[in-house]
């Protein structure tokens, strides 16, 4: 389900299954718009953020994991990574391996998947001003690749949790 309209945090997280999108040029979704809701004590938009991430009642990560802060973004670059058609990139580290799929995104204006097998883009835990915030990833099968890229908060973009300390 697709509503148009501004509401607050309560009200999105008693109904998970909403996307709430604010047609207005791609701005913020939430009312009391919070400039960070996923990292308590951190007011800082610097992507290249040294320190730790505190979860906050709003990461929508599970118990024991949080969402990434930035200095995760060093692991992953195009040198170490593999891009696997219409399916997303496997970045290895000596014997490590991780995968993150293209999952494309739901757009704002008419909460629709697209770019599926196209585009990855996936959530840090730092803002980039209080509608946008980094992203750890982003790609396109056209051969666009960022480790420092942002998107408006609007946007429905994949989280890939790490686990907490």
């Amino acid at each position: 389900t697709c509503i148009s309209s501004k509401t607050t945090y309560q009200v999105a997280i008693m109904n998970p299954g909403t996307f709430y999108a604010d047609n207005s040029l791609g701005q913020h979704w939430c009312s009391s718009n919070y400039y960070n809701p996923w990292a308590v004590k951190n007011s800082s938009t610097d992507y290249v953020l040294t320190s730790s991430i505190v979860k906050s009642v709003y990461d929508p990560c599970p118990a024991g994991f949080k969402m990434p802060g930035s200095k995760v973004r060093s692991c992953f670059s195009k040198d170490n990574g593999t891009w696997a058609e219409n399916q997303g990139y496997t970045f290895t580290d000596g014997s490590n391996s991780v995968f993150f799929p293209s999952t494309g995104e739901l757009y704002y204006s008419q909460a629709q998947l697209i770019d599926l097998y196209v585009k990855g883009h996936y959530w840090t835990a730092i803002p980039y001003q209080s509608h946008s915030g980094w992203c750890l990833l982003s790609w396109n099968k056209y051969g666009s690749y960022k480790n420092t890229y942002y998107a408006n908060k609007c946007f429905g973009l994949s989280v890939r949790p790490v686990k907490s300390n």
